[in-house]
C-alpha cells in the first residue's frame, strides 16, 4: 500500500500551464529530480569555471615572474602563495652530496631529477636542479662536477615549491626510517648520492646537517650544471576546464529539456488521458 501511495505522489499534479495547443503538465515527481539535480549540475559548472580563472590566475602570474628581474634569495618573499619566484644566489655547491629524484619519465625513459645543495650562508642552503639524468640499471651515475663549472656559483633562476609526490602513509614511513639513506634500494647508491622520492625538506636537511630552504631552483640557463633541461611549470591551461563547465551546464539544460519535452503534450492527448 506504501508502494502504491509512493507512486500516486510522484504522479501528482503541481502545475499546468496551456501552451496553446499544447499544456504542460508538472508533477510531483519531476519537480523533486529536478530541484535535487539542478543546483548540483549548476553548482559543478560553477565550480569548474572557478578552477579556469584560477589556472588563468596562474598562468598570468607565472609570465608576470618571467618578466620580473630577479631578487637576492635572502631578500624574496617566498610565502606559501608565491609557488614560483625568480632569484640570484651565490653560494658553493657541494658535489659530495646529490639527490636522485626518482621517477623522473621523459621522452618514455625512465631517469632522476639531480638534485645539489648550495650552501649560500651559514647553516642554510637551497637544492639546485641539475636537469634530467637516464637510469642507467646496476651502475653508479657519474655525477661528478661538469667541466668548467667551479663550486663557488651564482645561480639565477625559478624559487620554486615542489609538489607533493608521496601520500600521508608512504611519508611517514620515509620518516620513520632510522637512517634516511638506508631507503636507497640500490647497491650501486650505497652512501651517496642519496635517491629520494620526494624533497622531504625536513629530512633532507637533517641528512645534510643544515637548514634547507624549502625551495628548489631551476636555473634558467641551459649551461647550468651538465644534464638535460626538462623540467617545465605542470601549469595547466582553462581551455580543460571550460570543458568541462560546459558538459555540467549542458546537462542541466538536457536535464530541463527531457522534463518540459516528457511532460508537455497536445490538448488531444490531455482530453484522451482524462
Amino acid at each position: 500500500m506504501s508502494g502504491f501511495r509512493a507512486m500516486k505522489l510522484f504522479k501528482a499534479t503541481l502545475l499546468k500551464i496551456p501552451l496553446g495547443q499544447r499544456e504542460f503538465t508538472l508533477t510531483f515527481g519531476w519537480f523533486v529530480l529536478v530541484i535535487t539535480l539542478l543546483p548540483v549540475l549548476l553548482k559543478l559548472g560553477v565550480w569548474q569555471l572557478e578552477r579556469a580563472a584560477q589556472r588563468q590566475k596562474a598562468r598570468d602570474d607565472l609570465q608576470l615572474v618571467m618578466t620580473q628581474a630577479p631578487v637576492a634569495l635572502d631578500q624574496a618573499s617566498l610565502g606559501v602563495k608565491e609557488t614560483m619566484v625568480r632569484v640570484t644566489v651565490a653560494g658553493e655547491l657541494d658535489w659530495s652530496k646529490q639527490f636522485l629524484l626518482d621517477n623522473q619519465v621523459h621522452n618514455t625513459m625512465p631517469g632522476y631529477e639531480v638534485l645539489v645543495p648550495l650552501n649560500y650562508a651559514p647553516n642554510k642552503a637551497v637544492l639546485v636542479s641539475r636537469g634530467w639524468l637516464p637510469e642507467t640499471p646496476g651502475k653508479k651515475p657519474d655525477l661528478s662536477p661538469p667541466s668548467g663549472v667551479a663550486a663557488k656559483q651564482e645561480v639565477q633562476g625559478l624559487a620554486v615549491i615542489p609538489k607533493a609526490r608521496l601520500s600521508d602513509y608512504q611519508r611517514n614511513i620515509v620518516r620513520q626510517s632510522k637512517d634516511y639513506k638506508e631507503l636507497n634500494p640500490k647497491p650501486e647508491l650505497a652512501d651517496w648520492p642519496v635517491l629520494i622520492q620526494e624533497e622531504d625538506f625536513a629530512a633532507l636537511s637533517s641528512l645534510l646537517q643544515t637548514r634547507l630552504l624549502p625551495r628548489v631552483i631551476q636555473p634558467q640557463s641551459d649551461l647550468a650544471f651538465g644534464y638535460r633541461r626538462v623540467w617545465q611549470p605542470s601549469l595547466r591551461g582553462p581551455a580543460v576546464n571550460y570543458g568541462y563547465a560546459a558538459q555540467w551546464f549542458g546537462m542541466a539544460l538536457l536535464l530541463l529539456g527531457m522534463m518540459v519535452w516528457l511532460n508537455t503534450r497536445h490538448q488531444d492527448q490531455v482530453a484522451t488521458a482524462q
